[in-house]
């Protein structure tokens, strides 16, 4: 049976699952993780049974088709992560959230208190790009944190523009259903394209949700707000954890907490990068496909290249060595701490300090500036290709990645 994102409860102990919720009449009382423990098989509160083992969220009934890796070091990966607590189930997990939002912290909940259009002239950024401030999306932040306001997980995506191909999850564990939501900001354009996908099919299991008032003229720039802050959009959430529109996620996201935080005691986990290690590798690749296949317009893309090399030389004057090592951010994986959320902020300057549109670029400098290098994971590149498929992108325009 395929998963459904958790929305709310009925009275009467059982819980109901909404595939979308845009407005807050739907969600009267949301599940607590207590609720949940009690009713998780139908016991009514009585004494648990335990769910599947962990080994069982790869391999549960909503498991992958086949699927054919890229020839080389992908095909030296091991079929499956190895995941902690072999001897326990997910109940571990329902106790660990629960412990966690009772101690759990309030985090900042505005994304206007990351950056104001002040902060970075008009002339510094193009007419594509033009940051017109918060005022008209601010509302529509506050509206959707009290949509999502009992989500303990987030598993988030964003496709603008129809330039990805929506998939769902595979791979969510029942359980796992329960305590993550799923959501897929997006366009009309997208929602249009995805409509069979989105509302009508057995996979169904995207919330999807189209915001007004976006400060940037450029839609696709805009996939950068959901991306980068995700903890100023979801601020009640424990966890979250950010999958490109390119990739459809195949490991259980729970799983993936485990595995990637809880295993190692970090706060955010992202890979290596598959192909790269170093920043000024990735610089000299960017600088050729913005005057090659990903050009967009002569004078735009040579200022493209100049915001690359400025942002080099900046680094290195600031103690960054662009020899430093790589990500590959199409999935991140966060704790909600204020070191994190203060990250992602840091992270957003970033972007519109040097506004070429490719966010791992920057990545690594805004750890180090925001100080949270010992509770990051850098896991292995075969950690990504287990954790999701490469789909691809429908088609490119360019401008973003």
């Amino acid at each position: 049976m395929a998963a459904e994102s958790y929305a709310h409860f009925r009275p009467g102990n059982r819980c109901s699952r909404h595939r979308s919720i845009y407005n807050s009449s739907e969600l009267s009382t949301m599940c607590s993780i207590e609720t949940i423990i009690k009713v998780a098989h139908g016991d009514g509160g009585g004494k648990l049974r335990p769910f599947s083992t962990w080994e069982s969220l790869l391999t549960s009934s909503t498991a992958a088709p086949p699927y054919r890796r890229k020839p080389g070091w992908r095909e030296t990966c091991p079929l499956q992560i190895g995941l902690p607590f072999q001897s326990d189930t997910p109940v571990y997990a329902l106790q660990r959230l629960a412990q966690e939002r009772r101690f759990a912290t309030a985090l900042p909940r505005t994304v206007s208190s990351c950056v104001q259009p002040g902060d970075f002239p008009a002339s510094s950024l193009p007419g594509i790009q033009q940051f017109a401030g918060w005022a008209e999306f601010e509302p529509q932040v506050t509206s959707l944190q009290g949509r999502y306001k009992w989500c303990n997980v987030v598993v988030v995506t964003a496709v603008y523009g129809a330039q990805d191909v929506v998939s769902p999850p595979l791979n969510v564990h029942e359980s796992s259903s329960q305590l993550a939501c799923f959501v897929m900001f997006c366009d009309n354009a997208t929602a249009r394209m995805s409509q069979g996908l989105l509302r009508g099919s057995p996979e169904q299991i995207w919330n999807i949700e189209i915001l007004d008032g976006y400060p940037f003229k450029e839609p696709r720039f805009n996939s950068k707000i959901p991306k980068l802050l995700i903890q100023r959009l979801f601020p009640d959430a424990l966890y979250s954890i950010w999958v490109d529109g390119k990739l459809q996620l195949q490991v259980d996201p729970i799983a993936l907490l485990a595995h990637h935080l809880w295993r190692t005691g970090a706060e955010l986990a992202v890979s290596e990068h598959l192909v790269r290690q170093k920043l000024s590798d990735e610089a000299c690749k960017l600088t050729k496909a913005f005057t090659g296949e990903l050009a967009v317009e002569h004078n735009f893309d040579q200022q493209r290249v100049q915001w690359i090399s400025q942002q080099l030389d900046t680094y290195q004057r600031e103690g960054f060595s662009p020899i430093a090592g790589l990500p590959d951010t199409a999935i991140l994986i966060q704790r909600h701490t204020r070191r994190t959320n203060a990250f992602g902020c840091v992270w957003f300057r970033q972007i519109l300090r040097f506004p070429h549109g490719r966010d791992q670029m920057s990545f690594g400098y805004s750890v180090n500036l925001s100080g949270i290098q010992e509770v990051t994971n850098v896991f292995h590149k075969c950690g990504y290709v287990l954790a999701a498929r490469e789909i691809g992108h429908r088609r490119r325009t360019g401008l973003v990645g």
